[in-house]
């Protein structure tokens, strides 16, 4: 796990730190079916501390979604970026 530190200045002389971890997401949709329309596309992410926890989720997507013979929804995996204006 690695932990960053942010230096924020919140309209002080001094400055503050804070600690932050990063993060992996896995990203995916998945079909929502209700009464009135035939069906709501959902975005769906989940947030890891490791890349391996979170190639191993989406793995077990893409396993499921075979399984049950599920095409064209893709599961992407990726580093959530530092929102910073470095």
């Amino acid at each position: 796990m690695k932990i960053f530190g942010f230096e924020i200045r919140k309209f002080e002389k001094r400055t503050t730190t804070i600690e932050v971890i990063e993060t992996w997401c896995v990203k995916w949709s998945s079909l929502h079916r209700d009464f009135i329309d035939k069906g709501i596309q959902k975005i769906n992410v989940q947030g890891f501390m490791t890349k391996e926890g979170a190639e191993e989720y989406a793995k077990e997507l893409i396993d499921a979604r075979r399984l049950l013979g599920d095409k064209g929804w893709d599961v992407q995996v990726y580093k959530q970026e530092t929102p910073t204006n470095k």
